[in-house]
């Protein structure tokens, strides 16, 4: 059995989903996405979106066509608390994303928070510090830039797996962060930045 999902629903839901985690949930989701590398060289149906592969004498996937989308752009809102004076009030500020797996040029791996007072600069899978720019008067960046630095897991799983194995034991220890209802909530902008094209069904088995 091969996933139908794509690049996109591989890789792409953990930063969607870190970005729910440091900015709020994603509400007002909307996409536009297609296909750039037809590889078989036939147009690819913009409704249905198949998968495609062909399995070696042991069962590997070799000289594999994945009629999937590698171009995704999305907008969304954020519903923050902003303070005016001596009020906390709401706010909507605006999110978008943009994946193009199949550019050929360089690979970006960016996570960008801007905010009125400066920005914050982090990649998802690379090992690139995090950037803490600070802006001026006049909003532009100045020399007041600062990294994080910080070590690299030998093993990216591993805090989950304990915390999940706490848990499971009944250890008492600290609550697990990745819980069923922040991945349905990612599943849920993955599908909408896709206009709900895929069926689990079909595209996924």
């Amino acid at each position: 059995q091969v996933s139908g999902g794509g690049k996109f629903m591989d890789v792409g839901c953990h930063m969607l989903d870190l970005v729910d985690f440091f900015v709020g949930p994603l509400e007002d989701v909307r996409g536009v996405v297609f296909k750039v590398n037809n590889s078989d060289g036939q147009e690819i149906d913009n409704v249905k979106i198949q998968s495609k592969a062909t399995q070696n004498s042991s069962g590997n996937i070799s000289d594999s066509i994945y009629n999937v989308e590698d171009t995704v752009h999305g907008i969304w809102s954020h519903s923050v608390k902003a303070t005016e004076g001596t009020n906390v009030v709401q706010r909507k500020v605006a999110g978008s994303c943009s994946f193009n797996f199949s550019s050929g040029g360089q690979n970006i791996d960016e996570i960008l928070i801007s905010g009125t007072k400066g920005t914050i600069t982090m990649s998802c899978f690379d090992n690139e510090q995090v950037k803490i720019t600070l802006f001026d008067n006049t909003c532009n960046e100045n020399e007041n830039s600062y990294y994080l630095d910080h070590d690299n897991l030998d093993h990216v799983q591993m805090p989950t797996i304990q915390a999940v194995t706490n848990e499971l034991l009944r250890l008492g220890k600290d609550p697990v962060v990745c819980t069923g209802d922040s991945a349905l909530s990612t599943s849920v902008v993955c599908d909408s930045l896709l206009n709900n094209r895929k069926t689990w069904d079909e595209d996924y088995v």
